[in-house]
């Protein structure tokens, strides 16, 4: 009897404590949906669908894109997803073959603008303001005044 209860032990506690820890599906995906929406800032009108777990390049970690979609606006986020479901990340990846800046800034058309200074500057600074605003006045006033003063004195 003393060697029943011992191997009940053994072998079915280990069992029961591992069915408390595994989630059934929905409750996996509720618990998910409840950080998704507290990470995103989702109303509760939004609808938060999960999409289809695939492999990912970290161990142990599977992808899962989740979409939030709001009075049809449709964002989509890349998550990792521990395979045993305890952990959610959200990792973001930046493509270091690019250069952000030159990206932002291809998207400039200074084309037909006033320009102040000489055309192949190492500075190029684009300003959207409005001439009535007293606090693009005041920008203009410190940028163009103590910031071009400062730096044509530096660079002679």
């Amino acid at each position: 009897m003393i060697r029943t209860f011992i191997v009940y032990i053994i072998f079915l506690t280990p069992c029961s404590l591992f069915a408390q820890r595994t989630l059934s599906a929905n409750e996996l995906n509720r618990r998910i949906e409840r950080q998704v929406r507290a990470y995103a800032e989702a109303p509760p009108d939004a609808k938060v669908t999960l999409g289809v777990r695939s492999p990912s390049s970290f161990s142990n970690y599977d992808n899962l894109p989740v979409t939030i979609d709001q009075s049809g606006t449709n964002k989509t986020f890349n998550f990792l997803i521990a395979k045993d479901g305890s952990k959610l990340l959200y990792v973001r990846e930046f493509d270091l073959t690019e250069d952000p800046y030159a990206k932002a800034m291809s998207k400039i058309d200074r084309r037909g603008r006033p320009v102040r200074g000489a055309q192949d500057a190492k500075v190029t600074i684009v300003i959207y303001d409005d001439f009535e605003c007293p606090f693009c006045a005041r920008f203009y006033v410190t940028v163009m005044n103590e910031v071009m003063t400062k730096y044509a004195i530096e660079s002679k």
